[in-house]
């Protein structure tokens, strides 16, 4: 996931570099949760963040999480990504130097 300034770097280029990283990291949100059932109502994530050092502050690394709630709705598991149904986003961050991976958890 890119971090907050990675987002803000490419979408100070043109307008359509930032769409195309969004669609981009969306579309991968997307196929990640294709397995997971439709909700209709209110959900939560747990998102645990394995970094592989500490160069990046962790609010940097949340803001990859807009690209997560992005891909629940753009999968069809909620309808929407608003106050209705997305509910707290909670993160844990973690280093591991040989094995960087992000963990989403859904709770109903």
């Amino acid at each position: 996931m890119p971090t907050f300034n990675e987002i803000i770097d490419v979408a100070k280029k043109h307008w359509a570099t930032y769409r195309a990283m969004k669609k981009s990291y969306t579309d991968v949100c997307a196929l990640a949760c294709r397995d997971l059932p439709i909700f209709d109502s209110e959900i939560s994530i747990m998102v645990d963040w394995y970094m592989p050092n500490r160069r990046k502050d962790k609010d940097n690394i949340a803001a990859g999480v807009k690209f997560i709630w992005d891909g629940l709705k753009q999968a069809g598991k909620i309808p929407d990504d608003g106050w209705d149904y997305q509910g707290n986003t909670s993160h844990f961050y973690t280093i591991d130097k040989d094995n960087p991976r992000i963990y989403v958890t859904v709770m109903p």
